[in-house]
């Protein structure tokens, strides 16, 4: 498990929940586009380079809906491109398409990163004696995100791309969370306090961590308020471009997870130099 992966469970559902509120709060596209990069670049260190760019492609395929619908079914704005039959195809819609895209490309990537940091064991550990319920649906949610799409691959590999797919996929979906509840409810879960084998207290590091993302959304969020950024797309698009310092800080947010790769990185590749040198050395006295 990575250094950000051993933060406690609190830090890192606070770390995502805020990656999310951000995203809403501040709308721009091209922050879209920063987090969707960075959380790929995140993927590649822990799913490595080829699982990660399948990935991608899968998650395009269902961005791809919104490209292709949005000006389809939303015929609003001012700028025409051209006439399909009676339907008008705008500037607007297709822009707000791709935008849309962009966000849910960009959350699915964060769900991917999610469930592979928090666990469904650490999130039992979070929520299990408070919340049971709330604990096994949220587990169940992180559990199904990657699932469905590692099953929907390997389904159109064996089977193509026919109707028969997508109902199947459905059906083995339901049926495997209809299967985890009644194992659970077969358990007893639920019914008194349960203990869990991971077991984390909050460390310096992870106290430092949480103030500073903290501080870091409150600043992001009062500078919002106090200078408001719009981002339009109907009847005209008109995005206002994001303050400098806006930018430094949610860079600095988002690059959390590398930042602890980078320092895990570092620090082994420190380590194995230090071994090889001695290793060298002890050679040479020998001979």
């Amino acid at each position: 498990m990575e250094a950000f992966g051993r933060l406690h469970p609190a830090v890192l559902t606070a770390y995502y929940v805020g990656a999310v509120v951000l995203m809403i709060c501040v709308g721009t596209p091209w922050l879209s586009l920063l987090v969707g990069g960075l959380c790929l670049v995140d993927c590649m260190g822990f799913f490595g380079w080829s699982r990660a760019m399948k990935k991608l492609v899968s998650y395009l395929g269902v961005a791809a809906v919104c490209v292709v619908f949005n000006p389809l079914l939303n015929h609003r704005g001012v700028t025409l491109l051209f006439m399909l039959g009676d339907w008008r195809i705008t500037r607007e819609s297709l822009f707000y398409g791709i935008h849309m895209a962009g966000v849910m490309l960009t959350t699915l990537l964060l769900f991917s990163c999610m469930s592979y940091y928090l666990t469904s064991e650490k999130i039992m550990t979070l929520l299990g004696n408070r919340f049971p319920s709330i604990a096994l649906v949220f587990s169940m949610v992180l559990r199904i995100v990657p699932k469905v799409a590692r099953d929907f691959l390997e389904m159109r590999a064996r089977l193509g791309n026919s109707p028969g797919v997508f109902s199947a996929l459905i059906g083995l979906t339901m049926e495997d969370a209809m299967e985890r509840g009644l194992s659970m409810r077969s358990r007893s879960y639920g019914t008194g306090k349960r203990s869990s084998f991971y077991k984390r207290t909050f460390s310096m590091t992870d106290r430092m961590v949480l103030c500073g993302m903290v501080m870091m959304i409150l600043f992001i969020i009062i500078s919002m308020v106090l200078h408001p950024v719009k981002s339009r797309f109907y009847p005209s698009i008109h995005i206002t471009a994001l303050p400098w310092y806006l930018w430094l800080c949610l860079l600095f947010y988002y690059c959390i997870p590398l930042f602890f790769r980078g320092k895990e990185e570092i620090s082994w590749y420190l380590s194995r130099r230090t071994i090889t040198d001695s290793g060298i050395r002890e050679e040479n006295r020998m001979l």
